[in-house]
């Protein structure tokens, strides 16, 4: 949303300043030891103690740094969550206010077109053209006003899903089950359409696997795959969780259900796509989240539902397993939100009481760890918990 606003000053919604505050250590689990992980000064203390006791776990990760200690690293490149223009803004301020010279990364125009779902149709439709087990059905049509949209609708045979063009996490998703909208579909509808210019309309599928493919461009032209996340999502299609599982458990779960020939081929032609379409404007992670659908008792590969031109959490989930869970173990990764603060600590407490953690030769051989701080005010809470295997 702060792509599509395109105002340097936007203000996020109020639960999401709360998942920025509460969350935002998140990237200290796939920075390097020599980076530094920003947090709002307000925020500091709670953080300190929170860092003391996990430097005393792991003593590879990276800092943190506040607006008070930032220009110690005046030279440093700024690598976003997530580019907007919003976020550049807030360090082009740093800059400017504390006279520091932050490599900031530029905006440029090709990003809103870059990060929206039209984008992800195009990718889809090349892939299609280059491999033909990949069916055409699965591309979405775009309608820009409602007539469209219920004449679609009206000669499908199947349930179908409107998608707004900007969106995330399951977010900005109309579930359309009947050959008629009704008036609340047709407010949401047209809420969208007026606000976004179109709408993204396709056939629900019968999932039985989500996965993704996370890659990292480099700005240069040059792309590289990085690995395989396997998620789970809830009943409205929102992002629950990941499973912390090893690359090989992850592909033989797949391979399971199509060849491995399928997935190397998608994977060749996605990192050919990334490299001529994003990989010389942007310097980033990049997720494509896939699944695996039955139809007519045969399984099939939808390779490109959206992509995440973003750092995500598939990509923290696969660093994560690489980085902090003993071979042995697995998991599973949960961003988890209580409307009242006081009940996310209480579970935190509660959680770290039942399953203690337990480290072997620095890794997580099983229990639960928060990954952020949690206070009697936090309302997002970003977990693990890890068991040993067998």
């Amino acid at each position: 949303m702060a792509v599509l606003n395109k105002s340097p000053y936007y203000m996020p919604p109020a639960n999401v300043l709360r998942m920025q505050h509460d969350l935002s250590y998140l990237p200290a689990w796939y920075a390097s030891t020599d980076e530094f992980v920003f947090i709002n000064e307000k925020q500091a203390d709670e953080v300190n103690a929170f860092i003391d006791v996990q430097n005393r776990l792991f003593v590879d990760l990276p800092q943190i740094i506040t607006h008070n200690n930032i220009a110690t690293v005046a030279d440093s490149e700024i690598c976003l969550w997530g580019i907007a223009p919003q976020a550049i803004h807030l360090f082009e301020t740093i800059n400017q206010d504390c006279d520091m010279r932050l490599k900031i990364p530029a905006w440029h125009d090709e990003y809103l077109y870059l990060t929206g779902r039209l984008t992800a149709k195009n990718c889809l439709e090349s892939l299609i053209q280059h491999i033909p087990a990949i069916s055409a059905d699965l591309l979405p049509h775009f309608c820009d006003n409602l007539d469209e949209v219920e004449e679609i609708i009206k000669k499908s045979k199947y349930p179908m899903l409107a998608k707004a063009p900007y969106s995330s996490s399951g977010k900005g998703i109309i579930w359309l089950t009947d050959s008629f909208l009704d008036i609340k579909e047709k407010e949401l509808l047209s809420g969208i359409i007026k606000k976004q210019r179109s709408i993204s309309l396709e056939f629900v599928l019968n999932k039985k696997l989500d996965f993704s493919m996370q890659f990292l461009c480099d700005g240069r032209g040059e792309a590289r795959f990085e690995g395989l996340s396997l998620f789970e999502t809830n009943t409205k299609g929102a992002y629950s969780g990941n499973f912390l599982y090893s690359q090989e458990k992850i592909t033989n779960l797949l391979t399971e259900k199509i060849s491995s020939t399928l997935l190397d081929n998608v994977k060749t032609e996605l990192l050919s796509i990334l490299k001529s379409t994003y990989a010389s404007v942007y310097k980033g992670c990049i997720g494509v989240d896939m699944m695996v659908y039955e139809k007519d008792k045969n399984l099939y590969l939808h390779p490109c539902v959206e992509i995440n031109m973003r750092y995500n959490m598939g990509y923290l989930a696969l660093k994560l397993h690489q980085n902090r869970i003993h071979p042995t173990s697995e998991g599973k990764f949960f961003i988890e939100y209580t409307n009242t603060g006081k009940i996310t600590s209480q579970k935190h407490l509660e959680a770290q009481q039942h399953f203690p953690l337990q480290l072997k030769n620095g890794a997580i051989q099983k229990g639960y760890l928060s990954l952020c701080p949690v206070s009697e005010q936090s309302k997002y809470r970003a977990y693990i918990v890890v068991s040993e295997m067998g």
